[in-house]
């Protein structure tokens, strides 16, 4: 029986378009946005190194603070200078209407820039949207194998796990029961106590 990635990130607890463009540097008006509310210094600019720290310094203080409007218009500063964190939890804002309203291509569009940047966490949100067909491009099951695996090659021990249940049920890839056991294996050597429970159902 095939389970649905959207199952599996509830179970495990795991946690615009065109891609291959390069994001646009933030406008002196992102800028404005985000730093005069502070009457910090609005003369910075994107080739600035103080800006990216005073953007994330900024949107992480008011996320903790719960001023999600506020967050947003810092996040898409730093997120525009192409830093990773930010690109995630602006895209995951987006996909969930947290500070601005659902807007699901501009999620995915954060999402694979942060993506790109080897945050898995985005790998494992982009997988669930292709999974469920969130986005425009609709249900795309290779799609979501191919971010699932990717974080799983880059160390995610929950989707260790979660690949080795594509593999198992042969979602979105050919079956591979030897595919599924190694992968099992290697997220029960994480320390991942779902995974030793699957490995242990496949040997019985």
């Amino acid at each position: 029986m095939k389970l649905l990635l959207s199952t599996l990130i509830l179970l495990l607890s795991v946690l615009v378009e065109n891609p291959a463009l390069p994001a646009a540097p933030p406008s002196p008006e992102d800028i404005t946005a985000c730093i005069s509310s502070d009457k910090l210094s609005t003369n910075l600019n994107d080739s600035d190194p103080i800006l990216l720290n005073t953007a994330k310094e900024l949107g992480e203080r008011y996320y903790d603070e719960r001023k999600f409007g506020k967050a947003v218009k810092c996040l898409i500063v730093s997120a525009k200078l192409d830093d990773p964190k930010s690109q995630f939890t602006l895209g995951a804002f987006f996909y969930r209407g947290i500070g601005v309203p659902i807007d699901v291509e501009r999620a995915k569009h954060w999402l694979l820039e942060s993506a790109k940047n080897n945050d898995t966490n985005a790998m494992a949100i982009l997988a669930h949207m292709y999974e469920k067909g969130s986005s425009a491009d609709g249900v795309d099951l290779e799609k979501s194998f191919y971010w699932i695996k990717n974080g799983a090659e880059l160390g995610n021990v929950q989707m260790q796990a979660i690949l080795g249940m594509y593999y198992e049920t042969g979602n979105g890839v050919l079956e591979d029961k030897a595919q599924a056991r190694m992968w099992y294996q290697k997220a029960a050597a994480n320390g991942h106590k779902g995974a030793k429970l699957l490995l242990k159902r496949m040997h019985e």
